[in-house]
């Protein structure tokens, strides 16, 4: 499955010229190295995963120090498929790790990359039925996940390494600007097994390590490259959950354990996410869906609720990953809540210079203030208004970022916004 990958967004930050000396309390919160305990998982109470986590904890302790996924595969045959076949079995393909962009979006992939020979190991009779299975697809926020079925019973080891040159164009303020994010080298194992937990008939280890072999247009050596360590647990055909995945990861020198959950409700296809720094994520057939919330460090959780990928401005919470919307009317009653970019716009003085709007997609804010037709308190509100507006803007092309289907992109991207707008006072969910 999936980590939640990073490396990326730069160009964008670069253009917005905004800065944060590397002193500040900010930046050095940025780099401070925390590592959680490998037992500490973040706090959910929509199934119990006390088993399913003891396990992880067992096969990290057992693998992860020989940059392994386990030892019994060595007895398994080289299976004869094709390099493109075999990329699409262990979840590496192109139209996987380097997508092409939307026509019409504000993100145009630029990436290219290349291979190492992709090794596939099984028995002889599971050779076999990897040269004809059907892939099986899930729905998922910027591309689709492809797995071998869930009841794939036979023992499928994999592992290869692709490199990466990351680049995209950006449109910000309706031009188009370059964001060269570097070159890493991607090293994947996977091994699919049996597994002896009740209700999970199958799971499948991963570890994967990106290391940088070209800096991009953000110095990013302070930050460690640690590798990744995922375990998919495949339940029964029957369960309406379909799959859990546990990982454990180091993004932006923090180390922890995360949580995703993925189940059917009725016809629509759920996946949650739950991060070590608190952030829970929904989806509803890979549309951004429920309550997202954005912890803040020292201050109160941003919460916003999305509907199939768009923002509602006003909504009341539904326990406590639902929501439900709300009429304008109705804030200031009890449990109506307004979405923190709204409440941007909202807290800006009406004066007699437009006010630059805050982007509600991934597109250009509106053009800032002329500062020769407003007075000096005005030139601020604007001034503060339209770079937040660049910094909205900015964050939500880091969403969209291509070629990005386990996160980590997104990770460094919105790492680099924070860095450069953290001293602005605008509740975005850096």
């Amino acid at each position: 499955m999936k980590l939640f990958r990073i490396l990326a967004c730069t160009a964008v930050i670069a253009a917005l010229n905004a800065c944060a000396t590397a002193t500040s309390p900010a930046m050095q919160k940025l780099y401070a190295v925390e590592t959680d305990p490998i037992n500490h998982w973040p706090a959910q109470n929509q199934k119990n995963l006390t088993v399913l986590q003891n396990d992880f904890v067992a096969h990290y302790q057992a693998n992860y120090a020989n940059s392994d996924v386990g030892s019994d595969y060595a007895d398994l045959v080289i299976c004869d498929l094709s390099q493109e076949r075999a990329l699409d079995i262990a979840g590496i393909s192109p139209d996987m790790i380097n997508p092409a962009s939307p026509a019409d979006g504000n993100v145009k992939n630029e990436s290219t990359v290349t291979y190492e020979p992709m090794t596939i190991r099984s028995t002889t009779a599971g050779c076999a039925a990897l040269a004809n299975v059907e892939m099986h697809v899930e729905p998922n926020m910027v591309v689709n996940l492809k797995r071998l079925p869930y009841d794939f019973s036979y023992p499928v080891y994999m592992s290869g390494s692709y490199t990466k040159h990351t680049r995209n164009k950006v449109n910000i303020n309706n031009k188009w600007r370059t964001s060269d994010l570097g070159i890493a080298r991607v090293s994947v194992k996977r091994y699919r097994t049996r597994s002896e937990i009740s209700g999970f008939p199958y799971q499948q280890t991963s570890w994967e390590h990106s290391q940088t072999l070209k800096q991009g247009d953000v110095d990013i050596s302070r930050f460690k490259e640690q590798p990744m360590f995922i375990i998919t647990y495949f339940s029964a055909d029957n369960d309406d959950y379909k799959n859990i995945t546990l990982f454990r990861q180091t993004m932006t020198n923090k180390t922890g354990n995360n949580i995703t959950m993925r189940w059917t409700n009725g016809d629509d296809f759920m996946t949650r996410t739950w991060m070590r720094n608190g952030t829970i994520l929904t989806q509803k057939n890979g549309k951004q869906s429920g309550l997202f919330v954005v912890p803040m460090g020292d201050q109160p959780s941003h919460v916003y609720c999305k509907d199939e990928g768009v923002s509602v401005q006003y909504f009341r919470m539904d326990g406590d990953y639902d929501c439900v919307a709300a009429n304008e009317s109705e804030f200031g009653q009890d449990g109506v809540y307004m979405d923190p970019i709204l409440r941007i716009r909202k807290s800006l003085p009406q004066t007699t210079t437009p006010t630059p709007a805050i982007a509600m997609q991934a597109s250009a804010p509106a053009n800032p203030t002329n500062p020769a037709t407003a007075q000096s308190d005005t030139n601020t509100v604007s001034d503060t208004a339209s770079e937040c507006g660049k910094a909205y803007a900015a964050r939500k092309a880091c969403e969209k970022l291509p070629g990005d289907p386990f996160g980590l992109s997104l990770k460094l991207c919105l790492s680099q916004v924070k860095k450069n707008f953290g001293g602005l006072n605008c509740p975005l969910s850096f």
